[in-house]
């Protein structure tokens, strides 16, 4: 019977769930991209013919999606291991002030300072970027509505 307890003891506690961890934790698995995998058409082949999958899972008309470009800037500084010391990893949030539309990214290397999106909808018309993990200091910025163009300066 005390094989049986310690049994389920183990059992239990080896089910209860991880919190969110630095990617550098054996534990903590591949990186979390929130989209895709995402439910919905995994290429355009999936979309209806004239449509295009959007990164979403949406199927769109090709005039509905467009690319979208985010740089920053880390304190005034170009991005570089000096200025991204205090934030290696990032995560970017792409969201639709309507509601129709949310793409999300991490660990974002702080040190590259761009990152783009190709086939999003153009519903998505803001950016979020800040320290990955939970972490402080996140900046927004409305996406430019015809270039697809966002700028940020983080705070770090």
């Amino acid at each position: 019977m005390r094989g049986l307890v310690g049994f389920a003891v183990v059992f239990v506690v080896g089910c209860v769930p991880r919190p969110s961890e630095p990617p550098d934790d054996p534990w903590a698995g591949p990186p979390v991209v929130s989209n895709p995998p995402h439910p919905g058409c995994q290429s355009d082949a999936s979309c209806a013919s004239g449509q295009v999958c959007a990164r979403t899972g949406a199927c769109l008309a090709p005039d509905q999606v467009r690319a979208i470009h985010v740089s920053w800037t880390v304190s005034g500084m170009p991005a570089s291991s000096t200025s991204c010391a205090s934030a290696p990893d990032l995560q970017i949030e792409l969201d639709s002030t309507s509601g129709s539309g949310h793409l999300a990214y991490l660990p974002l290397p702080c040190v590259e300072g761009r990152f783009s999106v190709d086939k999003a909808p153009i519903s998505i018309d803001k950016v979020s970027l800040g320290r990955a993990y939970g972490g402080s200091g996140w900046q927004s910025a409305k996406i430019d509505p015809v270039t697809g163009e966002a700028s940020l300066d983080l705070p770090y």
